[in-house]
């Protein structure tokens, strides 16, 4: 009896592991999958503000969003960025765009992500933190700075 239990309780520990160890393993996989996701939403975002298309930045921002452009005195909320977008994005432009990835966390529904993004000899530093509620990634925050170098 005593060897039955004690074999139960080995299997079921053994078996909780090998779950445990999938899991990770899933999860890695996972977590590499958004990655791509936030980097091609990434891309996305700099082209809409490219080619000046509003209806598609704005739904990008999440509701509660702040952000601090390079350009600006202070951060701003989702209404401030809007007017910024509106008045420094109205006609769509013939650049073309570069982002230098130096950086990506994943941890749940929140990434964070660092870039350079060189238009032209223009080199801005980025940083955006996503997060996904159910409805897709949206990004809660962001800051920009103009690189010196």
């Amino acid at each position: 009896m005593k060897k039955t239990v004690l074999f139960c309780i080995l299997a079921l520990f053994l078996s909780f592991m090998v779950h445990q160890q999938i899991t990770l393993a899933l999860d890695g996989n996972n977590e590499l999958e958004i990655e791509k996701e936030i980097w091609a939403l990434e891309e996305a975002y700099i082209s809409y503000h490219r080619d000046a298309a509003h209806e598609k930045v704005i739904p990008m921002w999440h509701e509660r969003f702040l952000g601090w452009p390079h350009s600006e005195s202070r951060p701003a909320d989702k209404d401030g960025v809007v007017r910024y977008l509106k008045r420094n994005s109205s006609v769509p432009g013939a650049w073309s765009f570069k982002i230098e990835k130096t950086g990506i966390r994943v941890t749940g529904n929140i990434a964070i992500v660092h870039y350079n993004l060189l238009i032209g000899e223009t080199k801005t530093r980025v940083i955006h933190t996503w997060i996904n509620e159910g409805s897709g990634w949206k990004i809660l925050g962001g800051m920009s700075a103009k690189r010196l170098n």
